[in-house]
Parts: structure tokens; C-alpha cells; sequence
């Protein structure tokens, strides 16, 4: 009797701030067994060490755009940009990516997400005009959408740990590939083209996890079932209409789009 009312007593403490052991953020613990849990400050660290090139690049980034000045003190603390920034080319092409991603992803189901796919990859570039940039134009968009990737995965990682992993393992390979392309060079720009269109794709990616998870499951090398993975997919599409699933909101607009902006900038015209 006395062992039942502690197993009730410890489990309302761990409802509020008493129990600092398990205290109210009780969603941010992994449980391995009924005796063992792992905390966020153990498994939060390899997801730190993914985005920190990030961060950094990021900072880089910001301070090779600053120099020191003398004047307009007021207004810039003492450093001001060192070159004229056109924000609403930026903004365009940001707002073109977000929209065409997101309503191209809400096309009814008749059309497979593979065609929705290959239409997003191969027509965007047709369609949108090309992003015209110089250098310094070129390492501000990459600013923007490293600052992006940065609040998406410090977001996610609080609601949906898992998921928030998967898309730093996605999205870094994408931002490194995409930088490659500030190198004006066609063989350049041609072989991140065809890396995000195969290695880098979202499907792809999505495929080789299904894969892995299927292997891990049953403890031994299996082959590929493309079938399974589109009935698995069709499920989880299904799952959004009929319980409201908000990670596919999350990657119609952060994922999806992001990934699309850093394959345009691949495309883009340096002036």
C-alpha cells in the first residue's frame, strides 16, 4: 500500500516544480524503460553540434557586412553595412519560394507528391525569374536563410525532438552545397544543381530514412519496398486530414520552402 501512494505521490510531484528531478517540463525527458530516462541536456547536445556551423557561418556572415564608422553614431553604434542591400529582391524571391511550395504541396492527392515534387524542382526555375545578385547580395540571402534554418530547428527541437534532428541531418548538406554556387562558375552551379535534384532531394531523403527505419525494425538487410513506402506515405498524408497533423504545415512552409530557396540560389545571375 505504502509503494502505491508513492507511485501516486511522485507522479503528481512531477506535475509541478517541487520534483526537480522530473519536474513540470515532463515532455522534454526520452524514456529508455520504466526505471531510466534521458534528460535534454544529453540528447539536445548532438542537435547543437549540427546547427552550430550554422550559427557560426551566420555571425561570420553578419560581421564581414559591418565596418567601423565614425559618423550616424546614433543610428549605427559605430559601424554601419559596407554595401547598398536591396531587401525587396530578397523578400520576392522568398515569398515566391513559400507560396509555389506551399500550393503546390496542397494539390488534392490525385496527383502523386512525387509529380508535385518534379514540378517544383523542374518548373520553379522556369517560371520565377532568376535571383540577381553580387557577391555581398549573395552572402545576405545566405544570412537570412542560415537565420531561418536556425529558428526552425531551435523550434522544433522543443516540441519534436525527432523530427528537428531529421531536418538538421537534411538541411545542412543543403546549406554547404548551396554556398558552393557564390562561385560563379556553370560547372559549379550545374553539379549543386544535380546534387539537390538526387542526393539533397527532399524524397529522397525521406525514402533512405524509411529505408533505414525499416531495417532497424527487422534486424536485417532488406530490400527497397517503394510500394510500402508510398502506402506509408499516403498514410501519414491521410493522418493530416483527419486529425490535423502539424508537421505537415511545418514542412509545407519552413522545410519545403527552404530547401527550394537554396536550390534556386543555384540559378542565380551574378551582376
Amino acid at each position: 500500500m505504502l509503494t502505491v501512494f508513492l507511485i501516486y505521490l511522485g507522479f503528481i510531484r512531477s506535475l509541478n516544480n517541487l520534483l526537480e528531478r522530473f519536474h513540470q517540463s515532463f515532455f522534454f525527458y526520452l524514456h529508455i524503460n520504466h526505471r531510466n530516462f534521458v534528460s535534454i541536456a544529453t540528447y539536445m547536445i548532438p542537435l547543437g553540434l549540427m546547427v552550430l556551423p550554422g550559427l557560426i557561418r551566420s555571425l561570420v556572415l553578419y560581421m564581414s557586412f559591418l565596418s567601423s564608422s565614425s559618423t550616424n553614431l546614433s543610428t549605427t553604434h559605430g559601424r554601419t553595412i559596407k554595401f547598398s542591400i536591396d531587401h525587396s529582391s530578397i523578400f520576392i524571391e522568398i515569398f515566391q519560394c513559400l507560396a509555389i511550395s506551399y500550393v503546390l504541396t496542397w494539390i488534392p492527392l490525385k496527383i502523386s507528391f512525387l509529380g508535385v515534387s518534379l514540378i517544383t524542382m523542374f518548373i520553379s526555375p522556369l517560371i520565377l525569374p532568376r535571383f540577381r545578385s553580387n557577391v555581398y547580395q549573395f552572402d545576405y540571402f545566405q544570412f537570412i536563410l542560415l537565420l531561418m534554418g536556425s529558428a526552425l530547428l531551435g523550434c522544433l527541437s522543443l516540441l519534436n525532438y525527432s523530427m528537428a534532428f531529421l531536418t538538421a541531418c537534411f538541411l545542412m548538406p543543403c546549406y554547404m552545397f548551396a554556398g558552393f554556387s557564390k562561385f560563379d562558375h556553370w560547372f559549379i552551379k550545374l553539379c549543386c544543381r544535380l546534387l539537390f535534384i538526387t542526393f539533397l532531394n527532399p524524397l529522397i531523403f525521406l525514402a533512405l530514412y524509411h529505408y533505414l527505419t525499416c531495417i532497424l525494425m527487422f534486424g536485417t538487410i532488406v530490400f527497397p519496398d517503394f510500394v510500402q513506402f508510398s502506402n506509408d506515405f499516403d498514410t501519414y498524408i491521410a493522418s493530416y486530414h483527419l486529425f490535423n497533423t502539424w508537421t505537415v504545415d511545418v514542412v509545407c512552409l519552413t522545410i519545403i520552402p527552404i530547401w527550394l530557396l537554396l536550390y534556386r540560389s543555384t540559378f542565380g545571375i551574378q551582376s
